[in-house]
């Protein structure tokens, strides 16, 4: 038996994957140990490691602070992380990082646009 992969893909051209893939069809024991995960460089198998997310990632965005602060945001459009943060009964800091995790994790994001106030006179 061959030894396992050092990486969980392998780099090669389109022909040797065609050529590897009529070897497994010949013979599917020589894929055993064998990565199935192509790609054409390494540079573009590291961006699709960066590009993975994790099942935690994936379910931030439902967590109850989360969807509070989105309902806030969507029944009072607040103009800024302290009103948002008075809605919410959070903290400031606690805002600011909640939006920027989101953000950062890719799954929402949210500008705050200033609203022209009323004048004084």
């Amino acid at each position: 038996m061959k030894d396992r992969s050092p990486t969980p893909y392998r780099v090669g051209s389109l022909r040797d994957f065609a050529a590897w893939t009529k070897r497994v069809m010949h013979d599917p024991d020589s894929a055993r140990g064998e990565p199935r995960t192509w790609y054409d460089s390494d540079a573009t198998a590291h961006r699709a490691a960066a590009d993975q997310v994790s099942a935690e990632a994936m379910v931030e965005p439902l967590s109850p602070g989360n969807l509070s602060m989105l309902a806030a945001i969507r029944d009072h459009q607040p103009t800024s992380m302290r009103e948002l943060a008075t809605l919410t009964g959070a903290r400031k800091p606690a805002c600011h990082a909640r939006s920027s995790a989101s953000r950062h994790s890719g799954s929402w994001n949210f500008a705050m646009v200033p609203v022209a106030r009323a004048s004084r006179r």
